[in-house]
C-alpha cells in the first residue's frame, strides 16, 4: 500500500497551492492508495476527514500535523488528535515528548532545509525517523540525511510534503501492512514495517517544477538587486550550493539582457 505521509492544502497550510478534492485526485492519478494531511499547526477535524474521505471513495485520508517547532525546525507528528498540545516555536525537544507521551510518533522533516550545520541538540533526539527525500528536499541534500540516519539508527521517510498537485507521487512509502487508522498508521512506523520509495515517472517533473519556481523567486530577487546567496538562503531555503549556481546564472542573464 503506497502512502504520502506529508501533505498540504490550501485549507489550513497558507502556502498550500490545491484544495483538498485536488490533492485527493491527484493523489488518486498518482497511484497512491493513501496520503496523510499534515497542515502547519493545524489538524484537520475528525468530521472533515470523513467528509472528504465520502468524496473519495478508495483512497485513505489521514490526519497528521506539522509541528513548526523553535529555530525552524519542523516535525511532522502521527497518532496524536490533540493539536493543542502543539504550538508554534516550541522546542523540537517538547515536540517530541509529547508525542511520545500521548502514544504517538515524531518525524523529522526536511532537517537540512534552513540548516547547513545541525543542531546537535535536535540530531541527538529520540525521533521515530527522519524525512530524507521529498520535493522540498534538494537533492544534494540527499547523501547527507542518508548518512544522518544511518548514523542514528533511524529508518527514512520519503515524501512529497506535496503543496501543489504536481508534488505528488514521487515520493511515497510502501506499507507492508494496510493501515485503517492513525493508530494502525503509528504501529507500522514504529515497527518500520515500510519501504521508502522513489517513483521517477513523477518525482522528476516534480523536482524539475521546484527548482523552477525557486529559480524565479531568485531571479526576482536578483533584479530587485538582492544577489547575496546567503541573504536568499534564509529566505528560501535548500541548498546554497544551488542558490549560489542560480545567483551566477541569473547574473549573467541580467547582463546579457543589457
Amino acid at each position: 500500500m503506497l502512502i504520502d505521509m506529508h501533505v498540504h492544502t490550501d485549507r489550513y497550510s497558507a502556502c498550500g497551492r490545491m484544495t483538498p478534492d485536488e490533492m485527493a485526485e491527484a493523489a488518486k492519478a498518482a497511484g497512491l492508495a493513501g496520503v496523510v494531511i499534515t497542515e502547519h499547526n493545524v489538524m484537520w477535524s475528525e468530521e472533515e476527514i470523513a467528509e472528504l474521505s465520502a468524496r473519495h471513495p478508495g483512497l485513505l485520508i489521514l490526519r497528521g500535523l506539522e509541528v513548526s517547532a523553535a529555530n525552524r525546525h519542523d516535525i511532522l507528528v502521527y497518532g496524536v488528535m490533540d493539536a493543542s498540545l502543539f504550538h508554534k516555536d516550541m522546542p523540537a525537544r517538547e515536540v517530541v515528548e509529547i508525542a511520545h507521551q500521548h502514544g504517538g510518533v515524531a518525524v523529522w522533516a526536511h532537517p537540512m532545509r534552513y540548516h547547513r550545520m545541525m543542531d546537535e541538540e535536535v540530531v541527538n533526539l529520540p525521533f521515530d525517523a527522519i524525512e530524507t527525500q521529498s520535493v522540498n528536499i534538494d537533492e544534494l541534500h540527499y547523501p547527507a540525511l542518508h548518512e544522518l540516519a544511518v548514523s542514528r539508527k533511524l529508518p527514512e521517510v520519503y515524501n512529497s510534503d506535496g503543496h501543489d498537485t504536481i508534488s505528488l507521487g514521487g515520493y511515497a512509502n510502501y506499507f507492508h501492512q494496510a493501515p485503517q487508522n492513525e493508530a494502525d498508521l503509528v504501529k507500522i512506523i514504529k515497527s518500520r514495517a515500510y519501504t521508502p520509495l522513489v517513483r521517477p515517472f513523477w518525482a522528476e517533473p516534480a523536482m524539475a517544477y521546484r527548482n523552477k519556481r525557486v529559480a524565479d523567486r531568485i531571479e526576482q530577487w536578483v533584479r530587485a538587486g538582492q544577489t547575496d546567496p546567503e541573504y536568499l538562503w534564509k529566505r528560501i531555503g535548500g541548498s546554497i550550493e544551488r542558490i549560489n549556481s542560480m545567483v551566477a546564472a541569473c547574473l549573467t542573464k541580467v547582463e546579457k539582457a543589457k
